[in-house]
């Protein structure tokens, strides 16, 4: 027990790394070598494209005369896009702040305020005239599945040239930081984000090698006080286990919802055969339904905090 207590406390110190910390400031020599590797990408495509441009996204193609300057945001995740390419949006819509209605100007798991004064907008119930008055020249869209994308997705291309990536499937915010990149002028920053990135997932691989060894099966469960679900590696937080080397494993083996998460009872916690369960926990002083069956699990179980009335999700995401 002394043992799987260490291999618990090493594999959660980790995996904190992975899920909420930034990148060092300072690059090593492998991250050093990717950012390189980028500049000499877009030295070899040239610097970025003249107008007009057109770039593609999941939902057909737009062509901006210029760079856009005025963006608004529709997802608390891409926000972190906005962070790292230095843009100030002008909006952003909110989803996950409904308990308080709670406005934010940084976000904790980056250590990175946002640039600029942005109007916060509600996400579930989008004010179309609220955002037509932000004059905006652009429109990113997290494009969720089983929502009202389409509605969305039309309302916003009236007022704006507007842009739709999926925020959910694994590596879809390279596609959307690259979009975002094109049409703002800063396509030269989006490939020098994706290139740490990778750099960082590969130093990543290497430390996580001796804890994927001892305990390579993992299962991702989402918890709060009504519920709990799982993730596999279809799902963004999965992928990135997936891609250190972990194998994901669900109670529902072959009935898991194609997505990569879906919601499960309490229940079928006790039904969990892995070596690790990591939970990604809202914060909260009641108990959540599964607490009971974890303490019975016989395998370590580590928890990740997220906060309550707050619009960020950087645990959902995989930029680290």
């Amino acid at each position: 027990m002394r043992f799987l207590s260490g291999v618990a406390l090493c594999a959660s110190a980790l995996l904190t790394s992975c899920v909420v910390q930034p990148a060092p400031t300072l690059l090593s020599n492998q991250a050093a070598q990717g950012e390189t590797a980028a500049a000499a990408l877009v030295e070899e495509k040239g610097a970025d494209s003249a107008f007009p441009i057109t770039v593609t996204h999941e939902r057909g193609e737009v062509t901006f005369d210029k760079p856009a300057t005025r963006v608004v945001i529709f997802s608390e995740e891409f926000i972190e896009l906005a962070i790292a390419l230095d843009i100030a949006p002008v909006g952003v819509g909110l989803w996950r702040n409904a308990p308080t209605r709670e406005t934010f100007t940084s976000l904790p798991y980056l250590d990175e305020p946002i640039p600029g004064e942005p109007r916060y907008l509600d996400g579930e119930q989008p004010n179309l005239e609220a955002i037509l008055t932000l004059q905006p020249d652009l429109i990113l869209q997290h494009d969720y599945e089983g929502g009202n994308g389409d509605e969305l997705y039309a309302s916003f291309s009236q007022i704006a040239p507007t842009l739709a990536y999926s925020g959910g499937k694994v590596g879809a915010w390279k596609q959307a930081i690259r979009g975002l990149g094109q049409a703002t002028g800063r396509s030269e920053q989006a490939e020098q984000v994706i290139a740490r990135y990778d750099a960082r997932v590969a130093e990543l691989q290497q430390a996580m090698e001796p804890v994927v060894a001892m305990a390579p099966e993992v299962t991702v469960l989402l918890s709060w006080v009504d519920g709990a679900g799982v993730f596999d590696e279809r799902f963004s937080i999965g992928g990135l286990m997936y891609m250190l080397g972990f194998r994901l494993t669900t109670p529902l083996g072959e009935a898991m919802d194609p997505s990569g998460y879906v919601d499960i009872s309490a229940e079928t916690v006790a039904e969990i055969s892995a070596d690790t369960v990591m939970v990604l926990r809202f914060d909260s002083d009641q108990q959540h339904p599964i607490d009971p069956l974890l303490n019975t699990l016989d395998i370590p179980v580590l928890h990740t905090e997220i906060y309550p009335g707050m619009g960020y999700t950087g645990p959902y995401t995989e930029l680290i």
